[in-house]
């Protein structure tokens, strides 16, 4: 919920039409509990393997991806996030984060 918001607050200055949002290209395959609860790095990466999918690949194929998370301490997310959309053969995948 906290990422869709900063995505609306950034889209409000797009008045040059350069971004997509895409909320439903990248999705969780799976429960899993809240990073905070896990305090070691391995840890939060066991949690997060095999978290998302990407069920329509060719929205996404050889276009630029931003990720975007409100917080990122190990980067297990993001990582596991960019894991899933890189299948699907992006041009380039980035990563756009407010806290750390």
């Amino acid at each position: 919920k906290q990422s869709e918001a900063l995505v609306k607050a950034i889209m409000t200055h797009d008045k040059a039409n350069m971004f997509e949002v895409a909320p439903n290209v990248l999705t969780r395959t799976r429960a899993t509990k809240p990073q905070a609860r896990h305090e070691k790095r391995r840890a939060r990466e066991k949690n997060l393997e095999n978290a998302f999918s990407v069920p329509s690949p060719e929205k996404i194929r050889g276009r630029i991806i931003i990720l975007v998370d409100d917080v990122t301490t190990t980067g297990a997310t993001l990582v596991s996030a960019k894991r899933a959309i890189a299948s699907a053969r992006p041009k380039k995948v980035l990563a756009f984060t407010v806290a750390h």
